[in-house]
């Protein structure tokens, strides 16, 4: 029985009888879908990179479905939720639903019913917990208890106003209920003045308008601000020195989340850090092990941490842990005391460390503090800090803070100066400390100036792409643009396909973009049909490695056009985003261009049908003889209009059966001589049908009609057309034409054969 690392209730979880039997169809690896509202979102990206680095590790394949907020009230969001009807047991075996994300604008029972849409797959859900499906939580309740504490017991504040996050939000509200609860538990009276009415979005506006709320409507007084994330605090943060109120001085402010821009602020903001990236990683561990039959938790709990910084009140914590403590002086020997402390140095140095460092370097904390003390024991060769460097490169690759090990490297500090008894020793070790910090600093520095590069480099390139992409107006030519500018953003594939039919996307679609690191797919000139379900039709993803695909929306306004997998390699969601929109816009402009010079095409294309057509019926209005009369209206139509075929049915004297009495060429001649004739009351007969019923009837692919009779003579036939002969409100025939070619007669054509 596997056991979370996280959560000591290991329960075995349950299992709907579809999951057993469901086997993957297109990997021998197991494939993981993730479904979530966005990329962009600081929040997303963690989690998405954490259930991306474990798929991989573990040598499975990821898709990310970001299919926006279910029934989004704003604007024309909701149109990304059809991505997720693509979600089938076709291209997947496990499902992983960060429903915190998807479940602003419904219930509960809604967000359970969509969850129960995928049983027929292994189910994980994320921050929501579902009976029967195992969950992934972050510890919104605890996590917003630790900062209560904090700023009651620390800094003794009790008049503290507290910000909301969007109503429905199931996270938001275990915040609020620790607010609440830890009010009580301190004698704290609880003043429903001091919590503002919750807006609908996490965004700093929103938080500018409570702030509005409590000091200019209601009027109340307060010492601190505890806001449900980072967004909401900044937005309280920037309000109150708008007002030229000081922060902390004036007013505390605290956050949840620890998102990027917290420690940009001035004050750098005190917070909760929480680790989606883990929760991501966790939630791909669960469903692989459920994929081979093992029992998981039904609920897995990942822990969040406290983060001081200035905006509480408090000093920053990394000046307070620099600061020396105490030095050994009891003579004994350094490895007998350092033996002694050794697990309580590696589990402080490991807490300090955080668990995203964990999958790609398990072993940090234990080698650091070998190479360091190996350094220690006699002059120094370098090995610790180059083992530092390595640790700090696998920081940057998780997207961890580098400037968060000088905590780290003060932790080693403060645990090892006890140690330390020995002159010499001690000052090695102040040497290496020094030089470690020199490290870090140069890490830090690297790190900020890559993604300052590399964020510059990114915008340019899509600026390029997009400029390339606005003045672009056919569909080919965007393609071609598309091919030229995503590789360099490091996407080394692409499958951008269009739905057949808009009103029914799951149905078929038309590939019209394919490249991976082969290069460009050489595709039909109309694009590859195939299921919408598979995504990428067979026989293109990559086998020889795991696949990572995002899946993305395309629609522009109320208009769904369909979707792009993109292979991932860019590590930024935002840019996927960004690409989402721009190829939307440029996709709908170059449709609508095309479907305007169809249409003028079409126009013209009937216009010129029906000056032939009169000049026909000029020539055959002066033919007296019946038979030629038949000939040359068989022939000149064929000819003429470059059909595959031509022939005319004539109801017989008794008015009970259709006889072919002209066909074009030596075919028609042949079924004229066999006496070629259908019953007029034929159940199946297509002809017959159109004599019975007076209408002109259009059959785009024979071989999709049920009704359609192969003709041995004709055996090329894919398309067909067909018109009553009507004289004095009788049907006395019917005139059929033929291509070769699937769709290869249209509206126009029967506008003629009426014409005729």
């Amino acid at each position: 029985m596997k056991k979370s690392v996280w959560d000591e209730n290991n329960v075995g979880n349950k299992q709907h009888p579809d999951q057993l039997e469901h086997t993957q169809t297109w990997s021998t690896r197991p494939t993981i879908g993730f479904l979530t509202s966005e990329m962009g979102g600081p929040l997303q990206r963690l989690m998405w990179l954490g259930a991306s680095d474990l798929a991989q590790e573990r040598d499975a394949n990821l898709i990310v479905f970001p299919g926006g907020v279910l029934r989004d009230s704003r604007g024309f969001e909701a149109q990304a939720n059809r991505i997720f009807d693509l979600v089938t047991v076709d291209r997947l075996d496990g499902l992983f639903i960060w429903s915190a994300t998807l479940d602003w604008f419904i219930s509960r029972e809604e967000m359970a019913a969509f969850c129960r849409r995928y049983h027929a797959l292994p189910v994980v859900s994320g921050a929501r917990a579902f009976e029967g499906i195992p969950t992934v939580l972050m510890d919104d309740y605890q996590g917003m208890r630790q900062i209560m504490l904090h700023l009651i017991e620390h800094h003794g504040y009790r008049r503290i106003a507290f910000i909301r996050g969007p109503e429905g939000h199931v996270g938001a509200q275990e915040r609020y209920r620790a607010y609440i609860e830890t009010l009580a538990a301190y004698g704290i009276p609880f003043d429903p003045s001091l919590v503002p009415l919750p807006g609908i979005d996490w965004e700093k506006a929103a938080a500018a308008a409570m702030v509005r709320q409590l000091l200019d409507e209601r009027h109340v007084t307060f010492e601190a601000v505890a806001a449900a994330n980072d967004a909401l605090a900044i937005g309280v943060l920037e309000a109150l020195q708008v007002r030229g109120l000081s922060v902390p001085h004036d007013v505390a402010v605290v956050g949840f989340d620890d998102q990027m821009d917290s420690k940009c602020v001035t004050p750098p903001l005190t917070t909760m850090r929480t680790s989606h990236y883990e929760m991501g990683r966790q939630a791909v561990e669960l469903l692989l092990s459920m994929l081979v039959g093992e029992h998981v938790p039904d609920c897995v709990t990942v822990p969040a941490r406290l983060v001081v910084r200035q905006s509480c009140g408090c000093l920053t914590p990394e000046l307070i842990e620099a600061a020396a403590g105490h030095v050994g002086e009891n003579g004994e020997p350094f490895e007998i005391v350092l033996t002694a402390r050794r697990e309580e140095i590696l589990s402080t140095m490991t807490r300090m460390g955080g668990t995203a460092i964990v999958g790609r370097h398990p072993n940090w904390a234990t080698l650091l503090l070998d190479t360091f003390t190996a350094d220690l024991k006699g002059p120094s060769s370098g090995i610790f800090l180059r083992e530092l460097d390595t640790v700090l490169r696998q920081v940057m690759a998780v997207g961890d803070d580098v400037e968060d090990w000088h905590g780290v490297l003060s932790t080693l500090r403060r645990q090892m100066l006890p140690c330390l008894s020995d002159r010499a020793m001690l000052c090695r070790a102040e040497d290496l400390w020094q030089q470690a910090r020199i490290v870090i600093g140069e890490a830090t520095q690297r790190v900020q100036a890559y993604h300052v590069v590399l964020a510059e480099q990114q915008a340019h390139i899509l600026r390029e792409i997009e400029a390339a992409l606005i003045t672009t107006f056919d569909v080919s030519g965007l393609m071609d643009a598309l091919f030229e500018g995503l590789p360099r953003l490091d996407i080394p594939g692409v499958y951008l396909s269009l739905y057949q039919d808009p009103t029914r996307p799951t149905d078929t679609s038309k590939l019209i973009l394919a490249y991976n690191e082969h290069g460009r797919e050489s595709l039909e000139e109309e694009g590859r049909c195939f299921p919408s379900s598979q995504l990428v039709p067979d026989g293109l993803a990559p086998t020889q490695r795991p696949h990572h695909f995002i899946v993305m929306p395309l629609y522009f306004r109320e208009n769904q056009l369909g979707f792009v997998v993109f292979e991932a390699g860019l590590r930024d969601g935002k840019s996927y985003e960004a690409l989402r929109g721009q190829i939307s816009s440029a996709l709908y402009g170059a449709l609508l261009v095309q479907r305007v010079q169809q249409r003028t095409h079409e126009l013209a294309a009937s216009n010129q049908r029906l000056e032939t057509v009169a000049t026909l019926s000029g020539h055959l209005n002066s033919i007296l003889d019946f038979d030629r009369l038949l000939y040359e209206l068989v022939t000149l139509t064929k000819e003429t209009f470059n059909y595959y075929h031509v022939h005319i049915y004539r109801l017989n004297p008794t008015g009970d059966t259709l006889v072919l009495v002209e066909g074009y060429g030596e075919v028609g001649a042949q079924m004229k001589r066999e006496k070629h004739s259908i019953p007029l009351d034929h159940p199946t007969s297509l002809t017959a049908r159109v004599a019975r019923e007076r209408q002109v009837l259009l059959v785009d692919d024979v071989r999709d009609e049920p009704d359609w009779q192969p003709l041995p003579l004709l055996s090329q036939v894919r398309s067909k057309l067909a018109a009553p002969i009507i004289q004095a409100d009788k049907t006395i025939g019917v005139l059929s034409v033929y291509s070769e070619q699937a769709g290869g007669l249209d509206e126009g054509d029967a506008d003629m054969l009426r014409s005729l």
